[in-house]
């Protein structure tokens, strides 16, 4: 049950208000699509707004919502990268889709359980465009909601701290960290420095790999958005090797912390083929809530991103004295 000036309700509430916003858009672009307008633009319009809807419903939870929209911007993104024809059957497959969206989301706005019986037969027509199948598909864990444990190492002792996070686990908890950390699943978010002194696998003469170090720091307003840093930071993950440091050193004593601020950021040593331009298109949808540099790798970012990392000891709580 909500109660009265409850944030969460309120957010929930504007959630719901932007998805009717999000769902016109969709159908606008979907009718210009029909009409014979199929630039980049008009598709980029209605892949956006089915982004935005899962973003939205991940934050929240809403799982059957997620599933769908992800199938849909699956597909969406096939027909931006032009691997699929924007044919007309398409386009009609397409304007089911936004019905089953409408269903979904009024449907999680009631707190009812979506009607699967509708929902299949367009689910399997999206998975057939590009010809995948929900047996097939990977599960979508992007936007599960992370377990926080309170159990963490002091951050005002004035040490250096390591933070390791499990890309590959939903609900991850940054309270106890695993010590072996690998090039994928689980990446470090680090803010201690490397050691000069540590050794560098990378030879001195060995050619700097293509790739880039970015500084990722979002404002207030990407979290508002319903979008999350680690979703961007596994997409990242997937376009090649990479290291990823967590600055929190603007983050306050729990006195002074405030939930709706953001004060984290993270740098991030990306060895990859991908273009900038593809790199930045994953931010996408929160270029506005966020800074963003790009720089390409050097040998001293090499050095860097090979240097091991290990995480801190456990810090178990002191025993509370009988009374």
């Amino acid at each position: 049950m909500n109660t009265p000036n409850d944030p969460m309700a309120e957010i929930r509430a504007t959630f719901f208000v932007e998805c009717e916003e999000l769902l016109e858009a969709l159908l606008d672009g979907l009718q210009r699509m029909d009409d014979g307008e199929t630039d980049d633009e008009t598709i980029n319009v209605v892949f956006r707004a089915v982004h935005s809807i899962k973003g939205g419903a991940g934050a929240f939870g809403l799982d059957d919502l997620v599933q769908f929209a992800h199938r849909f911007e699956s597909v969406l993104d096939a027909v931006r990268s032009h691997s699929l024809a924007l044919e007309q059957n398409v386009i009609q497959i397409f304007f089911q889709a936004v019905d089953i969206l409408n269903d979904l989301v009024r449907a999680a706005r009631e707190g009812k359980t979506a009607d699967s019986a509708r929902t299949e037969p367009t689910v399997a027509a999206l998975d057939a465009l590009i010809g995948g199948s929900p047996e097939e598909e990977e599960e979508i864990t992007d936007f599960a909601p992370m377990g926080l444990s309170l159990d963490l190492p002091a951050l005002d002792n004035g040490a250096d701290q390591d933070l390791t996070i499990d890309l590959d686990t939903p609900g991850a908890d940054i309270g106890g960290l695993p010590p072996d950390v690998g090039s994928s699943g689980a990446m470090p978010l680090s803010v201690a420095s490397p050691d000069a002194d540590a050794p560098s696998s990378l030879a001195p003469d060995a050619p700097v790999p293509t790739g880039f170090r970015i500084r990722f720091a979002p404002h207030d307003g990407l979290f508002a958005s319903g979008n999350e840093p680690l979703h961007l930071l596994r997409m990242l993950d997937e376009s090649g090797e990479m290291s990823c440091h967590c600055d929190s050193s603007a983050l306050p004593s729990l006195k002074g912390l405030k939930t709706e601020t953001a004060y984290l950021a993270w740098d991030i040593i990306l060895e990859t083929d991908e273009t900038e331009a593809a790199l930045r298109d994953i931010f996408d949808f929160v270029q506005d809530v966020c800074d963003l540099t790009f720089s390409p790798l050097t040998a001293a970012d090499m050095a860097e991103m090979s240097a091991p990392v290990t995480a801190p000891p456990r810090h178990d709580p002191s025993p509370v004295p009988d009374t």
